[in-house]
């Protein structure tokens, strides 16, 4: 069902509809008709589908919106979803953001600086993707803001063989300073880079038992929108893994973009 259905209006049509109403037609709790007899109605709530024919619902609908706006730009897939977790339980969720890296990311990517051993540097430059890249003589100059936080880059990361280089950074770089458990100080270079250059953040909410976040846009591909869905509710799953058995976490999904109406998910295709 869709949440919206358009068709040519013509009164004199709709007014012989009507008066061909019949009391078996009305719905005696609302006193309105049953079904629409209307050329274009809204419903109050989707028929869930499978994750895939859900998507695509959303792009058909947003197609048609995009017909009548022809200004309106591509927008953001949010998944919601309903989770079954007392207030005890959500006080015992990750309190700060963390990080999702998606097999389809849609994001800007983050500038990332990388402060490793000289062998190191080209190969983490043109390799594993860091944007600004150097070894103890690059420690100055983000020192005296040759290199500054927000204009120059977003993250920084240090390889573990310099953690005791770079604590001279420990001040100036402050919640930006690299540490192991914000995976931003460590051995596996290429890993870290890719986690903060493309990763998503995500946080969950203690005041009520519902998470949000995006995982896709209009422009993409159902299939990639789905790969990504099914990595966020296997990394929500592992979250809450000591909380609530993940087979009765998840008590209601559903699909929003833009203004169109929410359209819900079948519970059983939220994983592969």
């Amino acid at each position: 069902m869709r949440s919206l259905f358009l068709g040519r209006r013509c009164s004199s049509t709709l007014l012989e509809r009507i008066q061909k109403l019949t009391p078996a037609d009305i719905d005696p709790k609302t006193r309105r008709p049953s079904k629409p007899v209307d050329d274009a109605y809204f419903i109050e709530k989707t028929e869930p589908l499978p994750v895939k024919d859900a998507l695509r619902s959303i792009m058909h609908d947003f197609s048609l919106l995009r017909c009548l706006r022809t200004s309106t730009n591509e927008s953001d897939i949010v998944l919601s979803l309903q989770l079954s977790l007392t207030d005890k339980q959500r006080s015992k969720l990750p309190k700060s953001a963390k990080i999702v890296l998606f097999p389809f990311p849609f994001k800007e990517p983050r500038r990332i600086l990388a402060i490793v051993p000289e062998p190191m540097i080209d190969q983490t430059r043109e390799d594993f993707g860091a944007d600004i890249v150097g070894s103890e003589a690059i420690i100055p100059e983000i020192l005296d803001d040759t290199y500054e936080v927000d204009i120059d880059f977003d993250v920084i990361i240090a390889h573990m063989e310099l953690s005791k280089e770079i604590t001279g950074l420990r001040k100036k770089l402050e919640k930006l300073y690299p540490i192991k458990g914000k995976r931003t100080l460590g051995d596996d270079i290429e890993n870290m880079i890719q986690h903060h250059k493309y990763g998503q953040f995500y946080l969950y909410s203690h005041a009520e038992p519902v998470f949000e976040t995006e995982v896709g846009t209009t422009e993409m591909p159902v299939e990639k929108i789905e790969e990504n869905i099914f990595t966020m509710v296997e990394r929500i799953e592992s979250d809450c893994k000591l909380l609530v058995p993940k087979e009765k976490l998840i008590v209601d999904c559903c699909l929003n973009c833009f203004e169109l109406l929410p359209q819900y998910v079948q519970l059983d295709s939220l994983r592969k």
